[in-house]
Formats: structure tokens, C-alpha cells, sequence
């Protein structure tokens, strides 16, 4: 049984209540004519606190946002932007996180294999 089913929600449940939520705070921030794509922006946020480290994703998000204000204030295309700092964020995510495995001391084949227990040795 998954956590979703221990408190009795659905994946629908949680993504009508995100969009719900997130309609408040636009509309609170006076954000009501952007759009924004959530999924796209989740999946930056998920990769980039799984490829870094869990303070990456609301960085990752912030950047977007930044970018997307930045390019509504020039008058410029503002789901363009957000697109491509979005496709930024995941791309230097992957980037840092094959950096970070090429520095270290760990073969990239032994990423791969399963773990030995001392006791095999």
C-alpha cells in the first residue's frame, strides 16, 4: 500500500489541489494572464534535487520564475522564456551530475554493478 492510498488520495486529488493552490498564489501575486507550465517546471525541480542535491529543485524553480518576470517585463515571450530555462535547468543538472561522477574516484562500471558484501572477499 502506498502513501497515497494510506490517506485516501489519488494523483488526481494531488494534482487538483497543486493547480488549486497555485491559481491562489498567482492570483494573489496578480499573476492571473501567465500560465504556467507546472509539469515542465516540477520535472526541472526533480531532476535538479536529484542530480545535485535536494536544495537544487526550489533554486531551479526560483531561476525559472526569474527568467519568466525578467521576460514579461521586456515585453518578450514569457512561456518561451520559462521554456528554455527550464530546458537550461535540466540540462546543467544532468551536466554537474556527470561532472560529479567523472571527478570521482568511482569507476563508471562500478556505479553499475551490484555491491559485494566483505564477506564474498
Amino acid at each position: 500500500m502506498d502513501e497515497d492510498t494510506i490517506v485516501g488520495l489519488t494523483e488526481e486529488d494531488h494534482n487538483r489541489d497543486l493547480v488549486a493552490w497555485s491559481a491562489r498564489v498567482a492570483a494573489d501575486l496578480r499573476l492571473e494572464g501567465y500560465q504556467v507550465d507546472a509539469a515542465a517546471l516540477l520535472e526541472a525541480a526533480a531532476a535538479t534535487s536529484v542530480s545535485l542535491r535536494p536544495p537544487a529543485g526550489p533554486l531551479a524553480a526560483y531561476l525559472v520564475g526569474f527568467a519568466a518576470g525578467r521576460a514579461a517585463a521586456a515585453g518578450e515571450d514569457v512561456p518561451a522564456a520559462a521554456s528554455a530555462a527550464v530546458e537550461a535547468a535540466t540540462r546543467f543538472a544532468a551536466l554537474s551530475a556527470a561532472e560529479s561522477l567523472a571527478a570521482s574516484d568511482v569507476p563508471p562500471t562500478a556505479v553499475l554493478e551490484e555491491p559485494r558484501s566483505a564477506l564474498e572477499d
